[in-house]
């Protein structure tokens, strides 16, 4: 097997379909055409021992949760390396190192709508299980799965690159699940509840830092690669002082899509 861009944009779907292991164990074939043979065999390794605790129920709901995160996103960043060697660019040293600069956004105002929106969600879910709809075709449902980049708005009308995220969502489903990391401050955080409702998108998100709260969207129409969501930390939950940020996710050019 030859190591080409083609292979590493296929390890990039097999991600996006919760299939982490397979991804792996496709790069690992081609572990000796790359600089990176060392960065892949530690993340294989943790891997490894994250499946080991996890079938061992020795991981709590939350520490499964932000392990497979960071794994899966450190898998995005090796994928995103390896594409660039293969192009000539620079080989990065300690890649999975975390930056030095741990500088914060900060948002103006301080506002939560969590609880109304969580009981929007269980009166939907319930709606969901005791009300059945006729079988639909998959014609008009929005697909969400793939990877996205993050920016935060600027003052000045611009943007600033914030970080990355993985959405996981089966063909012809309004539930998707969504994780990812915050470049900047190097946190990372996942979703287990997220839908589509209605051409609304929520989702609850927790980070590695204890912070909890929800984000809401405006579904993006079909052939748009983008959407806006605002995130509002719950009561209680936000441990920065700022309790509501505005992000942009954009599908990830890299995709090829």
């Amino acid at each position: 097997m030859e190591l080409t861009q083609s292979l590493l944009r296929s390890c990039e779907d097999l991600l996006a379909e919760s299939k982490t292991d397979v991804a792996i164990a496709e790069l690992l074939k081609v572990k000796e055409q790359t600089a990176y043979k060392n960065d892949l065999l530690n993340l294989s390794s943790r891997w490894n021992q994250f499946s080991h605790k996890n079938r061992n129920g020795l991981l709590s709901s939350q520490e499964q949760s932000l392990s497979s995160s960071r794994i899966n996103n450190d898998l995005l960043l090796l994928l995103d390396a390896m594409k660039k060697e293969l192009k000539g660019e620079k080989v990065v040293k300690n890649l999975f190192q975390p930056p030095a600069n741990k500088s914060s956004f900060r948002s103006i105002l301080l506002r939560t709508y969590l609880p109304i929106l969580l009981t929007a969600l269980m009166v939907w879910g319930l709606s969901k299980e005791y009300y059945q709809e006729p079988p639909v075709t998959c014609n008009g449902k929005v697909n969400l799965a793939g990877t996205w980049a993050i920016f935060f708005p600027t003052e000045d009308g611009g943007e600033e690159r914030a970080g990355r995220a993985v959405i996981h969502q089966k063909a012809c489903m309004d539930f998707f699940q969504i994780s990812g990391t915050m470049k900047r401050s190097n946190v990372d955080f996942s979703s287990k509840i997220g839908g589509i409702n209605n051409g609304s998108l929520y989702f609850v998100y927790e980070n590695i830092n204890g912070e909890k709260g929800v984000c809401e969207a405006v579904v993006p129409s079909p052939g748009k690669n983008e959407f806006t969501a605002h995130c509002f930390d719950e009561i209680g939950f936000d441990r920065d002082k700022k309790a509501r940020i505005t992000l942009i996710l954009r599908r990830d050019a890299s995709e090829g899509k």
